[in-house]
């Protein structure tokens, strides 16, 4: 995929990781309604979620789902929460370096961009992940926390 074929592929990436966290949802018991006017809601029930999980069982097919599962519902929390957005980065010249991401404008404005699925393999090294420090290290890359002096 080049750059332009993930430009204009954006838009159903985006709705792709929408329908994603609502699928989450509905099969954590909660409303589509409480998601949309705070996706935090969800965290418990996510924290419990990984908690619960056979992580030695895992083939790479699970673990490739649990990655996506996780890349959506942080992307959703870094769009609806702090007001951040879905781009493509990447080099012109390198298809092989077209990703997804999602740009934040920080509390100094300046915009920042965060790439959620890197943050979601890196937790994933963890056993069991937490979400939580996952949500807080994506907070500090955009830069919505405000630095300690």
């Amino acid at each position: 995929m080049n750059i332009d074929q993930a430009r204009q592929g954006l838009d159903e990436w985006a709705q792709g990781g929408r329908d994603a966290v609502f699928s989450m949802a509905e099969e954590f018991g909660a409303a589509r309604e409480a998601v949309e006017e705070d996706p935090l809601r969800l965290l418990p029930l996510w924290e419990d979620f990984l908690s619960s999980l056979p992580y030695d069982d895992f083939d790479d097919d699970d673990w490739f789902w649990l990655q996506s599962q996780i890349t959506a519902y942080v992307a959703y929390v870094l769009v609806r929460v702090h007001g951040g957005r879905w781009e493509v980065a990447g080099d012109e010249s390198d298809p092989q370096d077209v990703k997804y991401v999602v740009t934040v404008t920080g509390w100094d404005g300046v915009d920042r961009r965060v790439d959620v699925f890197d943050l979601a393999y890196e937790e994933l090294g963890h056993r069991p992940p937490v979400l939580m420090r996952m949500l807080g290290d994506a907070e500090v890359l955009a830069g919505v926390t405000v630095p300690e002096d």
